[in-house]
């Protein structure tokens, strides 16, 4: 194929078909020519370290493509398809990605400073690492993506969704996420001072890193007070009339379990407390007693599923004689086994086991029978301190 006439938009597509050295070289010689490459089809065309700064690229098809290191600074790739494109450390500073599909896409450490990605789909989208301070992703769906310690100061995240994102050591400090849906993401380690939560969804919050049990909170400020208060357990005890409406959580919820523990949340919710959730069927290779001490001494009242009381944690058992907060036995009638609640009912902090028949008993009596048993025994145990 005959070169074209130079300076059109079919020039500039032959010059990337001939590899980014001849590419990078014409942008050095025409630096005031801005490349005019909407519509492109680039899937899984190698691009890494291609000067493509101020490019239009409105539209093209990135599917795959290697654009790892790439400048793209300025560029405009509003409704471009990067559907698990390579973006890793590439330069997008100013970049208009408004309504670009990035599933999967590779974005560690790529900065992304006031980039605009309003409505863009990032679902599962890798971005460890990445610079996003000041970046706009109004209404963006982030779904599963890593955003582990990636910078999002000043960041515009209102009414983004980002359930189950994984966000662990982010900065999130004066970043907007009004409207924002949070439920179920990882948020251990991350900074939030200053942050606008208004109408954010914020429930179920894993503040524990993978490999240690779960860990849930319905409040992010609350979810980085008490990542930075593990494991310093003489810093819980002076914290603990700050988050009071902490209802804490204990148990095994595997399997159909799992119902009955968004009903309990839930019932917890419409009482107006924080429900707070310490799973235990993930096995842990740290003492955990610490932890539960910490939880526990920062909680209004404490309810622990015992409807398989051989699993009650030993941490737990533990903590139980030195405790001033009230303890919530629950367990399923055609599971008890009430004799191995012995040890635990002796104590004063541990009101009886309340024994319900099924999930719609739990829920008709959560408040009669659970709750305000509860905040009764918390009053009569600070009355005799």
């Amino acid at each position: 194929m005959a070169e074209p006439n130079a300076g059109t938009d079919a020039e500039q597509q032959w010059l990337l078909d001939q590899g980014v050295e001849a590419w990078n070289r014409w942008r050095h010689e025409n630096p005031e020519v801005r490349p005019r490459l909407a519509g492109i089809d680039l899937n899984e065309q190698d691009l890494q370290m291609a000067q493509l700064q101020g490019a239009d690229l409105t539209g093209a098809s990135l599917f795959d493509a290697d654009l790892s290191k790439a400048n793209l600074d300025g560029a405009s790739l509003r409704g471009a398809h990067l559907f698990e494109a390579d973006l890793r450390q590439a330069r997008l500073v100013d970049a208009d990605l408004h309504g670009a599909n990035l599933g999967n896409a590779y974005l560690c450490e790529a900065d992304l400073r006031r980039a605009r990605l309003d409505d863009a789909y990032l679902d599962g989208a890798r971005l460890a690492g990445a610079n996003l301070q000041g970046a706009s992703l109004r209404e963006a769906y982030l779904g599963t993506a890593d955003l582990s310690h990636a910078d999002l100061s000043g960041a515009d995240l209102t009414a983004a969704q980002l359930p189950r994102a994984h966000l662990q050591g982010a900065v999130l400090v004066a970043t907007n996420l009004e409207g924002a849906n949070l439920s179920g993401a990882r948020v251990f380690g991350i900074a939030t001072w200053g942050a606008r939560l208004e109408r954010a969804t914020q429930r179920d919050l894993v503040i524990t890193p993978k490999d240690e049990p779960t860990i849930t909170i319905d409040d992010l400020g609350l979810a980085q007070m008490l990542c930075a208060l593990l494991g310093n357990e003489q810093a819980g005890m002076t914290m603990g009339a700050l988050v009071a409406d902490v209802a804490l959580i204990l148990g095994r919820f595997k399997g159909g379990r799992k119902v009955a523990l968004e009903a309990i949340r839930a019932a917890l919710r419409a009482h107006g407390y924080v429900p707070g959730l310490l799973e235990l069927d993930q096995p842990s290779n740290r003492d955990l007693t610490g932890t539960v001490r910490l939880l526990a001494q920062m909680a209004r009242f404490i309810l622990v599923d015992t409807s398989e009381p051989r699993y009650i944690p030993e941490e737990f058992q533990t903590v139980v004689p030195g405790l001033s907060v009230p303890v919530q036995p629950l367990v399923l009638q055609r599971r008890a086994e009430l004799s191995m609640l012995q040890g635990l009912v002796k104590y004063a902090c541990v009101l009886p086991p309340y024994a319900y028949k099924d999930l719609a008993d739990l829920l008709e009596h959560v408040e009669d029978r659970v709750i305000a048993p509860a905040v009764a025994k918390a009053k009569d145990l600070r009355a005799a301190q």
